[in-house]
């Protein structure tokens, strides 16, 4: 008999302990604009219930099981969702639309599909930075000028329009950090020469100067390839720095002697005195401390094109791995699908956490998160990517893991993803029209719908659970060059002269099946080298496999063989292709291989089929599977299928 679900909407329920009441079932309870502050509801199944507009400040959820909840527009501060979870069966996402969860603690938990669009998780408690902030304030302009930097750009003037990454701190918030550092400094060493010993505004200032050296010295220890760069800005640093050391010279005594009879000598209790130039030097260090100060932390929040060579964001990342201490944590979660759009995310750590398929439309200080060193939000065109779905000026993503990325629906025509990772990516209805994937793995990423014409695909690595379901392709390249500093994409497929594919014939042409090999070779090789190769694959009795069929493409055949599940793919296919080459090099037609007089592929593999069927029932392998083979005429195609990938290398 099925229960009635309990109901306690508006109820006062706060510190209570559901747990003692054994025969209470809360699937699908309803609590909304309920009273839980503090309730135990650790380890309950909590499928389906209803917390919508409830109080859960410090309720606590460990273990919980969640599939289906609703906690949208809940008060969820400072609330325990470590180690909770949506059934792996059900995946039935959890709604925290509209909720606070500023402090609440996801960590460890596997969130499936979750909503957080709307959610506010910014960053409340900021005492200990507050603290921390005034300590750097009286140490050095330079210390002060970062941390007001930092702290003023996060939790002062941080832009409204956040949702649009790539900001970092104004010019006009940067010259009042300036101004605001250099002021305060002089203050200090001022006071440092009235109440006690002027020696001491000598070791003030050599301190900073240490400090900018060490920060140098740490950037030194992480720059990039440009040493030449970095060791001007070295020599420049030192030049600029190093009269600080010896603050009793010339040009300080002499400029402290010219403000005795000033007005500022005057207002100032102490300023002209006789300090042998020490209280200027004091004063020059701070406007050169603050200067750097503000230079180092502006590249340090977002990183100037122009400095590439300058690496300083691993300040921020300090920064923000502080801040975010007492901030909502998903460090270890699974959020697998999670919807983070116009989520106000300022100070949440990311640490560790798996984020494939994650949405960040319209998400808000995508650049004040905690996350790992690698992750693609390090770069500001990638947030911009991610938060806009369009390309920034400039991006260039060859090379990157975006593994797990949600690129759905974005606008990324003509980008170039070469070398990168897109593994597991969603790039459905994705407009990838003219991008260039050359050696980009795809595999398991979703393309259902996207755009592909005119796309370069050259050694792309795709397997069977890539979805090429209505992709959208009139034609592609598999080819990418670069030519006189010009890059072109060339060997168009269909050629010009052949026309478009038709509605779903790329599909047809790429989808992999999982126990299937394909191998296109070309029409112009050896027919002795291809005879070969595959009779070696025929005689082979240590692997599990039959010739499932042909297909002429072109002047080139598509090569289809059926193996055992868990058989390695890549094994046979390796194999396959060092015998061809080896009996290309017997014959001296290493570079390019030559045809075996005009005999045809559609004439040629017949024979070899026969060829390879007496084989085979001479190893006892039984008979070759091959019903027919179909001629594409309208193809042409000029690269190899190895398998899973793409590749226009003669000798791959």
């Amino acid at each position: 008999m099925t229960k009635t679900p309990r109901k306690f909407p508006g109820k006062d329920l706060r510190n209570h302990n559901f747990k003692i009441e054994n025969d209470l079932d809360l699937v699908e309870a309803d609590f909304s604009f309920a009273n839980l502050q503090g309730t135990d509801l650790s380890d309950l199944t909590l499928h389906r219930a209803n917390f919508s507009h409830a109080k859960l400040a410090g309720a606590n959820f460990s273990h919980a099981k969640l599939a289906g909840a609703k906690f949208c527009g809940a008060n969820l501060r400072g609330a325990n969702f470590t180690n909770a979870s949506t059934d792996a069966e059900v995946r039935q996402g959890v709604d925290f639309s509209e909720s606070q969860i500023q402090g609440a603690d996801f960590s460890g938990s596997t969130l499936y599909n979750a909503n957080f669009t709307k959610a506010n998780a910014e960053i409340t408690q900021k005492f200990l930075i507050k603290f921390l902030t005034l300590v750097a304030l009286v140490v050095s302009g330079f210390t002060a000028s970062i941390a007001s930097t930092f702290f003023f750009y996060l939790f002062i003037a941080s832009p409204k329009k956040s949702s649009l990454p790539g900001n970092k701190p104004s010019f006009l918030n940067s010259f009042i950090v300036f101004c605001l550092s250099v002021f305060l400094m002089a203050i200090i060493r001022i006071f440092i020469n009235n109440v006690f010993r002027t020696e001491w505004i000598i070791y003030h200032v050599r301190f900073g100067v240490g400090l900018i050296f060490v920060l140098l010295a740490l950037a030194l220890v992480r720059r990039s390839d440009s040493e030449a760069n970095f060791s001007s800005l070295l020599i420049i640093a030192i030049a600029a720095l190093s009269p600080l050391l010896a603050p009793q010279i010339l040009p300080f005594k002499e400029f402290e002697a010219s403000l005795k009879n000033t007005f500022l000598a005057n207002y100032i209790q102490g300023l002209g005195t006789n300090t042998n130039g020490v209280v200027v030097s004091g004063i020059f260090g701070a406007v050169i401390g603050s200067y750097l100060g503000c230079w180092f932390s502006r590249l340090a929040i977002c990183k100037d094109q122009r400095f590439e060579w300058l690496n300083f964001d691993w300040m921020w990342r300090l920064y923000i791995k502080f801040v975010s201490i007492r901030g909502t944590s998903f460090n270890k979660a699974d959020l697998t699908g999670v919807n983070f759009s116009s989520a106000n995310l300022k100070g949440t750590s990311f640490k560790e956490a798996k984020l494939n398929k994650v949405c960040w439309h319209y998400s808000q200080y995508l650049d004040c998160v905690n996350i790992d060193k690698d992750n693609y939000l390090n770069y500001p065109f990638m947030r911009y990517l991610l938060v806009r779905k369009q390309l920034q000026n400039g991006s260039d993503f060859d090379g990157l893991n975006l593994k797990g990325i949600n690129l759905r629906g974005a606008n990324l025509q003509e980008a170039s993803f070469i070398g990168a990772n897109l593994s597991e990516a969603d790039l459905g209805y994705a407009n990838l029209t003219y991008s260039k994937l050359n050696k980009a793995s795809l595999d398991g990423a979703n393309l259902a719908g996207a755009t592909l014409t005119g796309a370069c695909i050259q050694s792309w690595f795709i397997d069977e659970r890539t979805n090429l379901n209505d992709v959208i392709c009139e034609f592609i390249y598999l080819k990418y060059q670069v030519n006189y500093l010009k890059k072109f994409e060339i060997e168009r497929l269909p050629d010009k002269a052949d026309g478009d594919f038709a509605p779903g014939e790329f599909e047809t042409l790429f989808s992999k099946d999982s126990e299937t090999i394909q191998l296109l070779v070309r029409g112009s090789g050896s027919r002795q080298a291809l005879t070969a190769a595959f009779q070696e694959l025929a005689e082979d009795t240590s692997i599990d496999y039959t010739f499932q069929g042909f297909e002429v493409i072109g002047n080139n055949a598509l090569v289809k063989i059926r193996v055992s599940q868990g058989t390695n793919k890549h094994t046979i296919r390796n194999r396959f292709y060092q015998k061809l080459k080896q009996s290309a090099q017997a014959t001296q037609q290493v570079s390019e291989f030559q045809g075996d007089g005009n005999q045809s592929l559609q004439e040629f593999v017949p024979t070899l089929i026969l060829t390879l069927e007496e084989i085979k029932e001479r190893v006892g392998k039984g008979r070759i599977q091959v019903d027919s083979y179909n001629v594409f005429e309208s193809v042409t195609a000029h690269s190899f299928i190895q398998g899973d990938s793409i590749n226009t290398d003669d000798n791959s």
